[in-house]
């Protein structure tokens, strides 16, 4: 029994030495592969904090007329009373030197004024150089220096690809979303493009003409629509980056 006690106790002591020993091991292992899926994790804040000083919001002042025709004693309605509306948007810078801003053509259409912000807080006017209803995108011209621009990528994109929206969501100031792309090849009611870009990034109101950026901080392309409710779901729509170029060409032809 003496003998029996006595190999029970060497076992657990035995048992006990070599959890001892083991157990730090298995931490360490387990620190390690914190560490590994911490560095795995993508770090957006450097390619955001280089993307931002691209992008510009944008207000666009339109003169309309007034539909509701007012009576007058005589039982003839009236003209119509013409009124400024401003209509706001977002942008981003294509040429540092040259001053060229590609935003959404529905925001700046028959504007009377447009005025950009830049990410420095600077407020500047523009000048319309470039339209293409077919793509709703416009290019704009302004005198700035220091500007920063972003590099167009190329078409080799593909279905499932991270992407950043950037742009003046709800007058609140420039901010950032992250999705996907979702589809390729699409159409959106009102645009006469069938080569846009479906993405779920969340886009809203003041969205319009900002960019949509791939990991690499290359414009993918600009957002000009959304289809379903930013309080339900939806997709956003953008025109890609072979139209953006194809408009900055012919920018580039215009007199400075």
């Amino acid at each position: 029994m003496a003998c029996r006690i006595s190999y029970l106790y060497r076992a657990a002591l035995s048992l006990h030495v070599t959890l001892f020993c083991i157990l730090p091991a298995f931490a360490a292992q387990g620190e390690e592969r914190s560490s590994h899926l911490e560095v795995a994790l993508p770090m957006l804040a450097p390619l955001v904090k280089r993307t931002l000083p691209s992008v510009v919001s944008v207000a666009s002042t339109k003169h309309v007329p007034n539909h509701a025709h007012i009576v007058d004693p005589a039982g003839f309605p009236d003209a119509p009373i013409p009124r400024n509306i401003t209509e706001v948007g977002s942008g981003v810078i294509l040429d540092g030197d040259l001053g060229l801003v590609v935003t959404a053509n529905h925001v700046i259409d028959e504007a009377e004024r447009i005025t950009l912000s830049l990410a420095n807080g600077a407020r500047v006017e523009a000048r319309l150089v470039a339209a293409s209803r077919h793509d709703d995108l416009a290019i704009l011209r302004i005198a700035a220096s220091g500007l920063t621009a972003v590099a167009i990528a190329d078409s080799r994109f593909e279905v499932g690809d991270f992407v950043l929206a950037i742009g003046n969501a709800l007058e609140l100031g420039q901010s950032v979303t992250l999705g996907i792309i979702s589809a390729l090849h699409r159409t959106c009611p009102g645009i006469e493009n069938m080569d846009l870009i479906v993405t779920d990034a969340l886009i809203d109101r003041g969205s319009s003409g900002g960019p949509l950026i791939n990991m690499q901080g290359e414009l993918v392309g600009i957002n000009v629509a959304r289809v379903g409710h930013s309080e339900v779901g939806g997709f956003g729509f953008a025109v890609p980056a072979n139209a953006i170029r194809a408009l900055l060409a012919r920018a580039l032809l215009q007199p400075s």
